[in-house]
């Protein structure tokens, strides 16, 4: 097979996004898997990407003189054009946009195409729970992207709540949709002790500390998790919060102001933009990872904080208990008291400590990139050969 895979949000910007790291980690294993297939990376020149593999090749998009027309003329025109030229067999476009800056899926490709809709957080979280948190121009373009996804010969998404979500949200034929997990690469790092210490002064950490990783954005509930922590002190817990965020963000300012009205900031340590070795570091030497998020289509922090071997305090919410399974202890995401007793408890219990570690371990070794990689190049062989149809949203 002659297989297209777009790589337009592989570029500085996306890389480390969670779309970006599913792509990049897809696209390394399947060059690991398989060297019989030829693959095309579909992209912009300026894209720097590394070598996979002898059968992995590099075709491009137009450049940037474009401008704002960059991305509807790439993927509308460009793309379907080039994917007749390289007489590819099935073109994989791995994300669904919510921003109009990010290309949109091609209205018609000269070939099966295969998506990967992680969830459709938009519609199943958006306009239930915030609906002014998606302005109206994303939730047009979001709206216009899923239909053109729902005309995939096959779908991908990554957990089985997704593909619930997408079935209550979408048309979509369920025969369509194949569920494949994440895998989740992610490597403790543990240096020796006096390693350690000189390294958390470099990063200006303390020896013990509570971990949050997420971002700014309400549906991840650092808000719940700042007021949690905050009951948490005034009950006598003396350790630190560190916080890995984004380093700009439109909702960083109200959750500042938020911190400051519950005393919080002389607690609180705030990280980004960390290296993937200092990011491990961190993780590593947390006491205990808190993730009381609202609403994830799958959740790479709590399996990443796992697969470091530390305690998770995350929410019973959406896609969670499928991925974390009895590795995680959970608690109502809308009620601080439950965040504030779980890290009390986990702190004042050595056992359940060690417990929940060890079964994180086990949980987060569950999801392999090599596996999501052979699924994968199974569904590029259905789509190859699969009966042209058409999906609808509703």
């Amino acid at each position: 097979m002659r297989i297209g895979i777009d790589v337009t949000g592989l570029g500085p910007q996306q890389r480390y996004t969670g779309m970006g790291e599913y792509a990049h980690q897809l696209i390394t294993h399947l060059a690991r898997i398989d060297t019989t297939n030829e693959y095309y990376l579909i992209g912009y020149p300026e894209d720097g990407l590394p070598c996979f593999g002898p059968n992995f090749h590099r075709a491009f998009l137009p450049g940037r003189p474009l401008g704002r027309l960059r991305a509807l003329f790439s993927h509308q025109v460009a793309l379907p054009l080039l994917a007749a030229r390289l007489r590819l067999d099935v073109l994989h476009i791995p994300w669904v946009h919510v921003r109009p800056s990010h290309p949109a899926i091609p209205w018609r490709t000269p070939c099966p195409l295969v998506v990967t809709l992680h969830d459709v957080i938009p519609l199943a979280y958006y306009q239930r729970a915030d609906p002014q948190g998606l302005p109206r121009r994303l939730a047009l373009f979001y709206a216009l992207n899923l239909r053109l996804a729902a005309r995939a010969a096959r779908l991908i998404t990554v957990s089985r709540w997704s593909r619930r979500d997408i079935l209550r949200h979408t048309a979509i034929d369920p025969a369509r949709i194949r569920v494949i997990y994440n895998g989740v690469d992610f490597t403790p790092l543990r240096p020796p002790p006096a390693q350690a210490a000189a390294r958390r002064r470099a990063l200006g950490l303390p020896d013990r500390y509570l971990l949050y990783a997420g971002s700014y954005e309400p549906r991840k509930n650092l808000r719940g998790t700042l007021a949690g922590y905050a009951r948490a002190v005034a009950e006598g817990v003396r350790l630190p919060l560190v916080l890995i965020v984004e380093a700009r963000s439109g909702h960083a300012p109200a959750l500042h102001a938020y911190a400051r009205q519950l005393a919080l900031m002389d607690h609180l340590i705030i990280r980004h933009s960390l290296s993937q070795e200092d990011l491990r570091f961190v993780y590593t030497q947390a006491e205990l990872f808190l993730f009381p998020s609202h609403y994830e289509g799958f959740g790479f922090p709590p399996l990443q904080a796992m697969r470091c071997g530390v305690p998770v305090i995350a929410s019973h919410a959406a896609s969670l208990p499928e991925i974390l399974g009895d590795a995680a202890r959970y608690v109502d995401p809308t009620r601080p008291i439950e965040i504030a007793r779980a890290i009390r408890e986990l702190l004042d219990d050595r056992t359940e400590r060690e417990r929940l570690a060890a079964a994180g371990r086990v949980q987060a070794a569950r999801f392999t990139w090599p596996q999501a990689a052979r699924e994968t190049l199974a569904v590029y062989q259905e789509a190859a050969t699969a009966t042209p149809d058409r999906g609808r949203l509703e």
